[in-house]
């Protein structure tokens, strides 16, 4: 379930148009 919520912050994060969460190894 801990995949789906980084998924869905990157998402969030790509919409505001930076990656905060793409450089965190999950």
């Amino acid at each position: 379930m801990a995949e789906a919520v980084w998924r869905i912050a990157n998402l969030r994060a790509s919409d505001r148009g930076f990656n905060p969460v793409a450089h965190v190894s999950i």
